[in-house]
């Protein structure tokens, strides 16, 4: 490789690699996903990464659970959810974080909205809950 080309190469990377570490910055760093439970029975919530399984949470009627993370550097990161209600052995799945989807939309903060009949995915850019083909 020819000296000028080592030289673009470089500062491509720095270049890169200060792009992300701003956009690092605007989010400060950690991402928080909140879980609501709209029902009228108990959630049970079981959320977790390629890496990481945050365990069963029993979330009452009117409760939240919140849970925060650092996204990875390659924009991949993606937590999913194993839900059921009252004591339906039916378990639902919702994908409550996906970067590529979330982190233009939500910012810092996701919220979902679940019932047996609706998950709902808070969009602060329309001021409004997005309940589309959740389920």
């Amino acid at each position: 490789m020819k000296v000028k080309n080592v030289k673009i190469f470089a500062i491509t990377l720095t270049l890169l690699v200060l792009s992300w570490l701003v956009v690092i910055a605007e989010a400060g760093g950690g991402i928080t996903v909140k879980i609501f439970n709209r029902s009228n029975n108990v959630l049970y919530e079981d959320c977790y990464s390629k890496d990481d399984n945050l365990g069963l949470h029993e979330l009452q009627p009117g409760e939240f659970h919140a849970f925060s993370f650092n996204p990875n550097i390659w924009g991949t990161t993606k937590f999913w959810c194993a839900l059921s209600f009252g004591d339906s052995s039916l378990q639902k799945h919702i994908m409550a974080y996906k970067y590529r989807r979330d982190s233009s939309v939500c910012g810092v903060e996701c919220e979902w909205y679940l019932s047996e009949a609706n998950a709902c995915h808070w969009n602060p850019i329309k001021n409004r809950e997005d309940c589309s083909n959740y389920w």
